[in-house]
């Protein structure tokens, strides 16, 4: 990471389409955040601001033009007030008898508004991870399932044993906590030489920079933190 510059652009495909750079950026119509909203599960727990998306759902008639106007806002470069991104996590524990922390597993309660932006932003988005994503990789794009690799390592493990005499060796890598262990500044950099908009990349840090949570611990919420990464 501390050598950025030195990262060579052939490794990841470029987005090089003018028309889905300016597509990516466009504020959201009323009924694309209209389609949101109604594709929040209504048995999701509401987030520290107590509001549900069944709330949002019922009362939409009377709130979508202030949604609206949050949304446009936030499209226009906007930074959303503190109070939209909080974050209740909850720690299910995973064992009987936890003795560490990572004997849990965090879930994470979103307020909708948090919610709404998301995947808004993951809407963009997705139209350009097919270009983006080399077909090898078989997850975060839509038709693309990761048994399809899996069943092909298993092939070759197979077709390995009955076709080569000699000694064979496969290596599995995992690493452990990906996806909390994500620099956001080595993100951005990288989505910046994949071609994205410095537009878009402002949205991106404002959604996972300015997040906000509290633990619930023994039902009471704990000091809001401000996450570093992940």
């Amino acid at each position: 990471i501390s050598h950025r510059n030195d990262t060579p652009t052939s490794l990841f495909s470029s987005l090089n389409c003018p028309r889905m750079q300016y597509s990516i950026c466009n504020i959201p119509t009323q009924e694309e955040i209209m389609d949101i909203v109604f594709s929040i599960d209504k048995d999701s727990v509401a987030g520290p601001d107590g509001f549900s998306s069944v709330f949002f759902q019922k009362c939409w008639d009377f709130i979508k033009n202030d949604i609206q106007e949050a949304v446009r806002d936030f499209f226009c470069g906007t930074p959303m007030p503190r109070s939209f991104k909080a974050t209740t996590i909850v720690l299910i524990p995973k064992v009987e008898s936890p003795q560490t922390w990572s004997d849990f597993r965090p879930i994470s309660l979103c307020n909708v508004t948090n919610k709404i932006l998301s995947k808004l932003l993951y809407k963009k988005l997705s139209l350009s991870l097919p270009n983006l994503i080399s077909p090898s990789q078989s997850g975060f794009v839509t038709g693309r399932l990761i048994s399809d690799n899996i069943l092909m390592a298993q092939e070759m493990i197979h077709h390995l044993d009955l076709r080569y005499k000699n000694s064979n060796l496969v290596i599995k890598l995992d690493m452990s906590k990906a996806y909390d262990r994500v620099d956001w500044n080595f993100l951005l950099f990288i989505m910046e030489k994949m071609g994205f908009p410095s537009r878009f990349l402002s949205l991106i840090k404002h959604a996972i920079k300015d997040c906000w949570f509290t633990v619930l611990v023994n039902g009471k919420r704990q000091v809001f933190s401000n996450p570093r990464g992940g």
